[in-house]
């Protein structure tokens, strides 16, 4: 009997924190847009980083490809639900504090409007590893009653801190993981939710400055965030938890593109012609956080 108990007591464990999935992460995410016909639409995903030498100015991170040669970027994000009640309220309302006004409140979201022309200083790109980086500062609403006043961020997402990485000498062949994006544009309604996948690491050769996941990624993931999961054990003899932590960013994946294929625009109608399609063979490509951070380092730099 006293076998089972114990056996029970090391599972336990097991059954009770099986979710791997840390919503830290999902705070980190943000969804970049762009401007087509006087339209915004879905145009790939960012996450944050906390900025040591200025806290209100986070650091968003993405794909190179995803800003160069732009004007202008937007960034998406769900409004915190205090702010939704401070409106209401608008006799507690005392100010708003902002570095500079480039935002403004759609439905339920709060949309930035980064000028990437105007300050060629507020943003850096590495074209060779597809990685970018550029600031934005979360506005503050100040609410102000009787007694106090307390002040309000517009957004709840936090910036990964440096804690919450993870660096390439310190990821294994097989490690289980998953990210955070976009993918044709899913998740970017009303209310922003973002597709969460998961894979291993497939390929991690040395002296590559890059690595693949054993996973599908689509168009809108460029630039999603690729964190370890929270697993139990993760090497053999090894009975603590490995905390969820940020490793890197997928930036594309491995495909090919055929054409002259015979396509169905229109499942409904029995019609074909000719048209491209791209098969995606399951792997996506990734930079390590290292990198990342080289990259930003020069941003803060600036």
């Amino acid at each position: 009997m006293k076998k089972y108990i114990i056996s029970l007591v090391l599972l336990l464990p097991i059954y009770c924190f099986s979710q791997w999935l840390d919503q830290g992460s999902l705070q980190a995410t943000v969804l970049l847009e762009k401007l087509k016909d006087s339209e915004l639409i879905p145009h790939g995903t960012g996450f944050l980083l906390y900025n040591y030498d200025n806290p209100r100015d986070y650091i968003v991170v993405t794909c190179a490809h995803l800003i160069k040669n732009r004007n202008e970027i937007f960034v998406r994000m769900n409004i915190d639900s205090s702010i939704t009640q401070a409106f209401k309220e608008k006799g507690k309302i005392d100010g708003i504090y902002t570095a500079e006004r480039n935002w403004e409140i759609i439905e339920n979201n709060i949309v930035f409007k980064i000028n990437l022309s105007s300050n060629p200083k507020s943003y850096v790109i590495n074209d060779s590893l597809d990685i970018g980086a550029f600031f934005i500062n979360i506005p503050i609403l100040i609410v102000e009653d009787d007694t106090s006043k307390k002040a309000l961020k517009f957004s709840q997402k936090l910036g990964v801190p440096k804690s919450g990485f993870k660096y390439r000498k310190e990821l294994s062949l097989g490690d289980e993981v998953y990210f955070i994006g976009f993918p044709f544009g899913i998740g970017a309604s009303k209310t922003i939710t973002p597709i969460v996948r998961s894979g291993s690491i497939a390929w991690l050769p040395s002296g590559y400055p890059g690595f693949l996941l054993d996973s599908f990624s689509f168009g809108g993931n460029s630039g999603s965030p690729i964190f370890c999961k929270v697993l139990l054990g993760t090497k053999i003899g090894k009975l603590n938890w490995d905390a969820p932590k940020l490793i890197g960013m997928i930036i594309g994946h491995h495909g090919i593109k055929l054409d002259n294929v015979l396509t169905q625009p229109n499942p409904d109608e029995l019609k074909f012609e000719k048209g491209s399609l791209e098969m995606n063979f399951g792997l996506a490509r990734c930079v390590f956080i290292d990198d990342i951070l080289k990259v930003t380092e020069q941003l803060v730099t600036n």
